[in-house]
């Protein structure tokens, strides 16, 4: 359960995509991989236009669908997270240190957060796993 001032003060940093934290510690101690993940559907969506999500929200179809980057964004959060997954498990050394789901949780809220560029990670040192050149290539 979080608390109501953390769940303010993060609600606040993935609508406007801030990157603060309201309290020490990381982001997967106080939301776990259940809050992680409703997190990284809101950095994602403060990523996307907003003329976009107004056409979802009236229901213009033919619209939303010719609205490409919205896709791609998408489409790029899912590789992304399914690559960090992978290297968040590598730098655990094993499955029961580090369950799938878990990983998954963080992997995804880890590139949700570096595409909407938030700069959280869901825990201290995720991003310093990446290589270089991958963070780079996604700029």
């Amino acid at each position: 359960m979080v608390e109501a001032f953390n769940a303010y003060v993060l609600t606040m940093a993935a609508v406007s995509s801030g990157g603060f934290m309201p309290v020490e510690g990381d982001a997967e101690t106080i939301l776990g991989s259940r809050g992680l993940m409703v997190m990284a559907f809101f950095l994602i969506l403060s990523a996307t236009s907003v003329l976009w999500q107004r056409m979802v929200l009236q229901w213009r179809v033919e619209e939303v669908m010719n609205h490409r980057e919205s896709y791609l964004i998408v489409g790029f959060w899912l590789i992304l997270g399914v690559f960090i997954s992978g290297i968040i498990v590598d730098a655990a050394g094993a499955t029961d240190a580090l369950s799938r789901s878990r990983a998954t949780a963080e992997g995804m809220f880890n590139s949700a957060s570096f595409i909407s560029t938030s700069g959280m990670d869901s825990r201290s040192g995720v991003f310093s796993l990446l290589a270089p050149v991958s963070v780079l290539a996604v700029l």
